[in-house]
């Protein structure tokens, strides 16, 4: 049975479209209601949507047998999503990361875009490297694919195809089918 997840994950430059590949996985711009946005932002939100298998599930043995099933579950969606987002940064002039160190760090809020002066008045704070806003969880859940109105990032212009010469989608496509 499929069980479909929707995950955020950040680029360096924002993403111009969707891309899907097969029904496996889709990748777009996160664009939710009510989500946080910033004109100095250098971590680009975006979707991942994808679903796993009962066959996929890494068991977890762990000493809390209560704690098991969400630890295999998050172990799983976690593994996926590492190698979807690796192969995108692999095949891509762009970086495709999530957040893994959540030990926190120093940091300025950055309360406006424009603070001006009101900024020396600003405090360092304790911070999660976290995406998260109300309703952020429930706006996660999901059965199936979302249905896309935004352009589809397709194989760049001028990729030649040759029977001899596999063109780079060709190569992408035959590394992405090896893999899934």
């Amino acid at each position: 049975m499929k069980q479909f997840q929707r995950a955020i994950f950040f680029t360096k430059a924002p993403l111009s479209g969707y891309y899907k590949y097969r029904d496996i996985f889709q990748i777009f711009p996160a664009d939710l209601e009510n989500m946080p946005k910033s004109s100095l932002q250098t971590h680009h939100p975006n979707i991942l949507e994808y679903f796993i298998t009962d066959e996929e599930k890494i068991p977890v043995s762990t000493e809390f047998k209560e704690l098991e099933e969400l630890y295999s579950m998050t172990r799983t969606t976690l593994t996926k999503e590492d190698k979807i987002l690796g192969l995108f940064s692999a095949f891509s002039n762009n970086l495709f990361f999530r957040y893994t160190d959540l030990t926190g760090n120093w940091g300025m809020p950055i309360f406006k875009d424009n603070p001006g002066e009101e900024a020396n008045s600003w405090f360092s704070m304790w911070c999660m490297p976290m995406f998260h806003f109300p309703n952020l969880p429930q706006l996660l859940k999901i059965d199936h694919f979302t249905e896309q109105t935004i352009q589809r990032i397709e194989k760049p212009a001028g990729e030649r195809s040759s029977s001899k010469h596999p063109t780079n989608q060709q190569q992408r496509t035959a590394v992405l089918a090896s893999v899934f």
